[in-house]
This record gives structure tokens, C-alpha cells and sequence, in this order.
């Protein structure tokens, strides 16, 4: 049986529901159906007003906090030396004056391609290590 997880999230400034499931092209038809169902390339997820009426359908109980897909700490599986890495990125990103959204996003597909590079340093890879990283990100949608 394929799993349907449910989360509460903040998209942009508005609160919202992110909906996952292993692909699947009936439910994704169903999701496109859905009134102001967005798909998020970033998250991997389809996201949805949070309402009274999306938390019945979803079984979300209407006393649940909202969280915030923020990732604020270098993901799990990153190396040591990725850590600075990823530390080091953002830093950059607000020395640049990204928006905190952008930093967010960005911080976020950084610290899940260095968790993809393992034990591999980020500052040795080549563009077939990118390439390769972009074939497997495609075929996991």
C-alpha cells in the first residue's frame, strides 16, 4: 500500500498543507483537480491551503501547530566538511541579499545534493558528478 504523508507548512508566506506520495499518475491528476493545489518542485510534495475543510480531508486535527519546512541545520548524512560547505553556501546567499525564502530554498536543494555526495567533498566534484546528480533527480520525480 503506498503512503499518503501529511505536513503543515509555510510556502511563501502562507500556510499551507504538503501533501506526499510515491508517484503515481492517477493521484497526481486528482491533485491538479484540487482547488489551489500546487506542485513544489522543492519540497517533492503537492501543497494546499491550510483550511478547516483541507485538515478534515486530510485528518488533520484543527488544534495541530503549524511547522515551517525550514531546513535550519545541515540535513542528516552530510559529511563534516560538507557541513562547512553548506554553513559556508548560506552565509553566501545572505551576503547577497536573497530573499529568506530563496536562502531557504536554496539552503535546502544544497544540503539534500550534499547528502546525494556523501563522504565525497563538494569542492572536488566534477561536472559528471553533477550530471550524475541531476539524472538521479529526475528520475526520482
Amino acid at each position: 500500500m503506498k503512503q499518503i504523508t501529511y505536513e503543515l507548512i509555510t510556502h511563501r508566506e502562507k500556510n499551507r498543507i504538503l501533501i506526499r506520495f510515491p508517484h503515481n499518475k492517477e493521484w497526481n491528476e486528482r491533485m491538479k483537480k484540487t482547488t489551489d493545489a500546487q506542485w513544489s518542485s522543492t519540497l517533492k510534495g503537492w501543497h494546499i491551503p491550510d483550511t478547516p475543510e483541507n485538515r478534515i480531508a486530510c485528518s488533520i486535527g484543527q488544534t495541530k501547530t503549524l511547522s515551517s519546512f525550514v531546513v535550519s541545520k545541515p540535513v542528516s548524512g552530510i559529511s563534516v566538511f560538507n557541513k562547512k560547505e553548506w554553513r559556508r553556501y548560506e552565509e553566501e546567499l545572505k551576503l547577497k541579499a536573497y530573499s529568506p525564502s530563496t536562502i531557504k530554498t536554496y539552503r535546502n536543494e544544497f544540503g539534500i545534493f550534499l547528502k546525494y555526495l556523501g563522504e565525497k567533498n563538494a569542492d572536488s566534484c566534477t561536472a559528471k558528478d553533477l550530471r550524475a546528480y541531476m539524472l538521479y533527480i529526475l528520475e526520482e520525480e
